[in-house]
């Protein structure tokens, strides 16, 4: 009772604000419910409970009939119940009970209070579930079709047509704000949603319209299907919406009624063999399903079309090692791309999923990435599973490590050669000659690995901390033993690193580094290759300052067997 009596008080106290609050004023309302609920064996304090739950329920429940359509309202009433109304606290801040009684016999409670429902939460949350709001302002929309279609060019079946269309696309908040015919040419590329976007840009920058986006809708006879035995009685017609963006003329929603499905597609062939080929009910079985489509969701949020922000769930399936998802990562993520912003989410066997806010239009988003070339992997396929984005990525044939650079004598720069020489000075017997090669940048990711020239000098070069050259050694054979040799050449302010991978990209060994070292690495079993990293320790610093944040260095892979350096060194004394 006290606890009730102090939730009473903090809400009189919330109210008696007044006209000092508006900001509360446009967020809260103030809420009237009523419940009857039965008693069950007597238990008044259950009943009293269930009855001010209830009332509460009601109030949210009262407010969604002003906020949602009827129609959506009755489509979505699970959805509404299992995500609105079993979260009453989210929406109902403080609430005041007014009565609370039982009837006569005892039989029902009765309860009404007064309730603050933070309204902007509600709407968001419907916004969330792609509901439209009523008195949200409309978007409008440019309506067409083709003069010979075969149900539209007649005006007894357009106008009822058009008038159905035009009342589902106003529950979406669409207003079709005008309707004509179009020229067959530009019939042909509205009638071909995925393809000719280049034609039906330039077609529709020359209509005089102030709307955002266009809809063509059109009939056509579908071509029988000869697996049918019957194929002249499975012929029917097919209804097709598609709507356009304005700007560049690409795809926002393509929606079908297929032939083959039963009464609706049949209908109107067998009208056509009674000599009428579509009578009105034959134009409703087809349109109606048609229609019934056009749902919150299908056509994305019309005041947004084009430039939307929504959460966004990748999967991609197809990267086999860590290195692959470290390559498609770089490339797919990069900066300037709608994807920036993008996190790894979760790591399983078979994908890699990342989360993030995508700028842009989710309908059209599929067919853009569908075949495109992500650095060294090609998107094979893209589809929507339960609003994921699923990316089914390959490696593009070919794409493999590149050569080395030679590096005679007469092509290093006059530092690099003089640090060869405070080498040599030091270490007589690795003063080099020829053959000697070097690295080829931008050589930081597995997938641009330079590959290994085996018992030959090669020298690198680290610029920053930021800065990381990858080798790759193939063509091995399982187990067997890999000799590095490396030596820093000068001075340096970083901390050399030297890490090695497996050839699935799963890191084996880190050798921090002085001066110089001599590592023998195994290839683990069933493997005929490995990759080598040399970067700097700890990678980019923010703060970082000071001189020689770069180094230089030479080192040598021999394989087991072979002869360490052979005739690549000479003495030069």
């Amino acid at each position: 009772m006290k606890a009730a009596f102090l939730l009473s008080l903090t809400f009189a106290l919330l109210w008696a604000g007044g006209h000092n609050a508006p900001p509360a004023q446009e967020r809260l309302l103030s809420r009237a419910g009523e419940a009857r609920v039965a008693i069950f064996q007597d238990d008044l304090d259950q009943a009293r409970r269930r009855a001010v739950q209830q009332a509460q329920r009601n109030v949210i429940d009262d407010l969604l009939k002003e906020l949602v359509a009827a129609e959506w309202y009755e489509l979505y009433a699970s959805d509404l119940a299992k995500r609105v109304l079993n979260r009453l606290d989210r929406y109902i801040g403080a609430y005041r009970v007014r009565r609370l009684e039982t009837s006569l016999d005892r039989t029902q409670y009765f309860a009404a209070l007064d309730a603050q429902v933070d309204r902007m939460r509600l709407v968001a949350d419907l916004r969330g579930m792609s509901l439209p709001i009523l008195g949200d302002p409309t978007t409008p929309l440019h309506l067409l079709y083709s003069p010979t279609d075969p149900v539209l060019g007649r005006p007894k079946l357009r106008g009822p047509v058009l008038k159905a269309l035009t009342a589902r696309l106003e529950l979406l908040s669409v207003a079709v704000q005008s309707t004509s015919p179009v020229p067959e040419q530009a019939a042909a590329l509205l009638n071909a949603p995925y393809a000719g976007q280049a034609g039906r840009q330039s077609w529709l920058a020359s209509l005089e319209t102030e709307a955002r986006a266009v809809a063509y809708v059109g009939f056509h006879r579908a071509e029988p299907d000869p697996a049918q035995e019957s194929a002249a009685a499975q012929a029917g017609w097919e209804a097709r919406l598609s709507i356009y963006l304005v700007r560049d003329g690409s795809l926002l929603a393509d929606l079908a009624q297929q032939p083959g499905g039963g009464d609706s597609a049949g209908a109107p062939a067998r009208e056509a063999a009674a000599g009428d080929p579509l009578a009105d009910p034959a134009v409703a079985r087809l349109v109606v399903p048609l229609l019934n489509q056009l749902q919150p969701g299908s056509i994305g949020d019309p005041a947004h079309w084009g430039a939307q922000v929504s959460r966004l769930e990748l999967r991609v399936l197809g990267l086999t090692s860590i290195y692959d998802e470290e390559s498609f990562e770089r490339d797919f993520f990069a900066e300037g791309t709608p994807f920036t912003d993008f996190v790894l989410a979760r790591l399983t066997n078979d994908a890699v999923t990342y989360e993030g806010d995508y700028r842009g239009d989710r309908t059209r988003l599929a067919g853009e990435l569908e075949g495109t070339a992500v650095g060294a992997f090609h998107i094979r396929r893209v589809f929507w599973f339960n609003d994921t984005l699923e990316l089914v990525v390959e490696r593009i044939p070919g794409a493999g490590p590149r050569e080395l650079i030679p590096f005679p004598p007469e092509v290093r720069p006059p530092v690099v050669a003089e640090l060869l020489e405070d080498l040599a000075e030091l270490r007589p017997e690795l003063a080099i000659w020829q053959p000697a090669f070097t690295e080829t940048e931008d050589n930081g990711r597995f997938d641009r690995a330079n590959s290994i020239a085996f018992g030959t000098p090669i020298y690198g070069y680290v610029d920053s901390r930021g800065d990381s050259d990858v080798y790759v050694g193939e063509a091995l054979e399982p187990g067997e033993i890999i000799e590095i040799e490396w030596y820093r050449l000068g001075r340096t302010n970083l901390s050399p690193v030297l890490r090695l991978y497996d050839e699935g990209g799963i890191l084996r060994k880190t050798l921090f580094l002085r001066s110089e070292i001599r590592h023998r690495y195994t290839l683990p079993a069933g493997e005929h290759s490995f990759y080598l990293e040399a970067a700097d320790r700890f990678g980019y610093l923010d703060l970082d300052a000071g001189g020689y944040l770069n180094y230089h260095y030479l080192m040598w892979i021999h394989r087991e067997g072979a002869t360490p350096r052979g005739d690549t060194v000479r003495s030069q004394r």
